[in-house]
């Protein structure tokens, strides 16, 4: 908006009235192109000297949520090797469930020797093949499930925040099944007791990376609840510094109308009942002639 006002020349047509309003005029016209170059501004932050105390509080928000948005990626990093972990895990069960079931079959006493030999030679091709889905299980080339394993996600600054997980080594000889004969009804039994009790050690462990994932999914959907507080928070700061912007324009708008263009010749005509004495009443000027 483009507002007319008087030269200093034409100052001589003004009654001392007037002259003070049109100061004041120009004063408001100042602070209405400060407003509008704030308001330009995609991200308003105020200068210093005029408001200090909100260029704290922006700051220290977008720092606190540049460090959620850091945890946020760790958490769903997190998240995604449990995932893994917990596929691996799943699937070395069955196997162990096969390994168990055919060692169940072979100590049952009326099964026959031959038939013992049969699940025998079944039975030690699953030891490898669980040796090779353990190596498989990876994240990032980082082992999940030979014992290597070790994690704390630390997802904020409090130790409320970590999450500690370790895997341990699924591999058949650390369960001490890559030694197993069925073959006699003694060797199925010790076979079958060795088979539960690793059914037993990676029960553990899926409750170990349940809990993690469990925990992780957690802290992330609080720490998602804190960052949309602080932009929430840090938004309504800049609504609130943008609508007093809004509103001095209004001001300006309100009390500078395109009337503010008349010649001061035509003013001085008028007796003094002109816009800049209604602008004098409008703004409630403290002036008195």
């Amino acid at each position: 908006m483009v507002v007319k006002l008087f030269q200093p020349s034409e100052a001589a047509f003004l009654s001392p009235k007037l002259r003070f309003t049109d100061a004041k005029v120009r004063e408001t016209q100042t602070l209405f192109n400060a407003s509008q170059n704030q308001l330009k501004t995609a991200y308003h932050v105020s200068p210093p000297k005029e408001d200090p105390y909100q260029i704290v509080i922006n700051e220290r928000a977008r720092l606190k949520v540049r460090k959620l948005a850091q945890s946020f990626e760790d958490a769903q990093n997190g998240m995604l090797q449990m995932k893994i972990a917990a596929t691996g895990l799943k699937s070395a069960r069955n196997v162990l469930l096969e390994m168990r079931s055919l060692a169940l079959k072979a100590a049952d006493a009326s099964t026959a020797d031959g038939d013992r030999v049969v699940l025998n030679t079944k039975l030690s091709e699953l030891p490898a093949e669980l040796d090779e889905l353990v190596n498989r299980m990876k994240y990032n080339q980082t082992k999940l499930m030979d014992g290597s394993f070790s994690a704390n996600f630390k997802l904020g600054r409090s130790a409320h925040y970590h999450v500690k997980v370790k895997i341990d080594d699924m591999r058949s000889v650390a369960l001490e099944l890559n030694s197993l004969d069925i073959s006699s009804k003694a060797g199925a039994a010790s076979a079958y007791t060795k088979i539960d009790a690793a059914l037993e050690k990676l029960q553990v462990n899926v409750g170990r990376v349940k809990g993690a994932d469990k925990k992780i999914a957690t802290i992330l959907s609080t720490r998602t609840s804190l960052s949309e507080s602080i932009s929430d928070n840090s938004a309504n700061l800049r609504n609130r510094s943008a609508a007093r912007d809004m509103i001095d324009i209004m001001k300006v708008q309100l009390l500078q109308p395109d009337a503010t263009a008349i010649s001061p010749k035509e003013l001085h005509k008028t007796n003094n009942h002109t816009v800049l004495d209604l602008l004098a009443n409008a703004m409630d000027l403290p002036f008195r002639s």
